[in-house]
């Protein structure tokens, strides 16, 4: 099924369950309201100049205050609040948020753009997702380990004003503010949404399919050869639609492995599901990359909501096992931490109508 074309606004929200994707975690249905950024920080707690020392080791993102915040400690204030004007827009439905060597990413989906701060917070530049014509609202923000920055696009808005369908798109990092997509893909998804790059830099993405690639909540990719090289067709994994895919990262481990985890999102659930496929292979065609047998990681206890999962983040660590792992949680108003083989959730930050999550050093490729 396809996610709602409303633009998504960030004053308010209504959390909508989508009783179509096969017992998955809805992702919200936006309702109108203000798009002006809000300066309040989250919960009301006191939003004050940031330290000339502030280095955060955590980025959330914030729907109902059109911001992006950086913490340094669990259940703190923010030291960085980023929710001012940046090449002439305040920041409009921050959606995810990624973090590659000294930059911050952020998916700015009302203003059809990628925005690039330091992670001190200093802004950068902008990419637009503008193509032919076409403004693409960027849901799912990744960088790969050789700087190619990609999005999935949740759907598009045409010069006559009309919705079309998502797609994917593709930039390399140091490409020049304001430029727009060097490389694009569709087919396969409807609406695009979380993305990953694995150690080999093959690009993973899920969404709704269309019904012609089985329906529901599927795994697409494009092998690394033919990434940010002109218009593309994605592949698919033919994993099924068996889980409401949302969120996904291929985690750092020594020696590197090339996997990709998904979370498989559970709606009023004190168990989410955290499903980690083997990968092998990298190339140009479809067939040059195959998907193993899934491990499944269970995180429970788990906050019960109907929309519990979003953006998933891990925190590089020296071991697999230890690893931490960051979840956007939108139901609960939480950025929650686990581990990246499962086990109990807890609170890390409150933060109302929270979409993305990012961490510094990051844990994904």
């Amino acid at each position: 099924m396809k996610t709602s074309n409303v633009i998504l606004t960030a004053a308010a929200l209504s959390a909508t369950l989508l009783n179509a994707c096969s017992a998955g975690g809805s992702q919200f249905s936006p309702s109108a309201a203000s798009t002006t950024a809000s300066a309040v920080a989250p919960q009301g707690r006191h939003q004050g100049p940031s330290p000339a020392n502030c280095l955060p080791t955590l980025w959330t993102t914030s729907l109902s205050t059109n911001a992006v915040y950086g913490y340094t400690a669990a259940n703190s204030t923010p030291c960085i609040t980023l929710n001012g004007v940046y090449a002439g827009l305040a920041l409009n439905a921050p959606i995810s948020v990624t973090v590659w060597k000294k930059y911050l990413y952020v998916a700015d989906l009302n203003n059809f753009r990628v925005v690039v701060f330091t992670i001190a917070g200093t802004y950068v530049k902008y990419f637009s997702t503008t193509l032919s014509g076409t403004n693409y609202e960027p849901w799912g923000i990744c960088v790969s380990n050789a700087g190619i920055v990609g999005v999935g696009n949740r759907n598009g808005i045409d010069s006559s004003g009309n919705n079309v369908d998502g797609n994917v798109e593709f930039w390399n990092y140091n490409a020049a503010s304001g430029s727009g997509p060097t490389g694009s893909a569709n087919t396969i998804l409807q609406t695009d949404q979380f993305c990953a790059f694995d150690v080999r830099g093959n690009f993973y993405v899920d969404g709704t399919a269309y019904t012609t690639a089985g329906g529901g909540q599927q795994i697409a990719y494009l092998p690394n050869g033919i990434v940010n090289a002109g218009p593309q067709v994605l592949c698919n994994s033919g994993q099924g639609n068996a889980h409401y895919w949302t969120g996904m990262f291929s985690k750092i481990t020594t020696p590197a492995t090339q996997t990709l985890s998904v979370g498989g999102a559970i709606g009023s659930s004190t168990t989410e599901d955290l499903l980690t496929f083997p990968v092998s292979g990298s190339g140009t065609t479809c067939s040059s990359v195959t998907f193993g047998t899934p491990a499944t990681y269970l995180i429970t206890p788990y906050p019960s909501t109907i929309d519990p999962l979003y953006q998933l983040a891990p925190k590089h660590a020296p071991t697999s096992g230890s690893s931490r792992l960051f979840i956007a949680d939108y139901g609960d108003g939480e950025t929650l931490k686990s581990t990246i083989v499962g086990g109990p959730a807890s609170n890390m930050e409150t933060v109302s109508d929270t979409t993305g999550v990012a961490a510094q050093p990051a844990g994904e490729y």
